[in-house]
């Protein structure tokens, strides 16, 4: 009788395991498998960086402020321009985006 009943309360503590994790919802980043990618502008002359990714333009980083961007998980070519000037604010990197995470950078061209 008490080993019917132990594996009896066994089984309910298992299936309520499994029906709480089914109940936790995933997080976007999750299911999107995605992370973030923060660049702050430091510039040391006041200009606004351009963003682009992958050889996409994302938009502009103002002086000495912070943009975050959502980016599938992975390597991705990184490039900080300057928006209203040529050349390269930085070098060009290769930061790896780790899902539901963030990813800082900084650039003080």
């Amino acid at each position: 009788m008490k080993k019917i009943l132990v594996l009896g309360l066994l089984s309910v503590a298992l299936v309520s395991t499994f029906a709480c994790d089914e109940l936790v919802p995933k997080q976007e980043c999750e299911t999107k498998n995605t992370g973030t990618l923060s660049i702050t502008n430091n510039s040391t002359r006041g200009l606004d960086y351009k963003i682009v990714i992958d050889g996409i333009n994302y938009g502009r980083v103002k002086a000495g402020s912070k943009e975050t961007f959502t980016l599938t998980a992975g390597p991705h070519l990184l490039e900080i321009r300057y928006a209203d000037h040529a050349g390269d604010a930085c070098s060009a990197s290769v930061p790896t985006i780790t899902q539901c995470q963030n990813t800082g950078l900084s650039c003080d061209g």
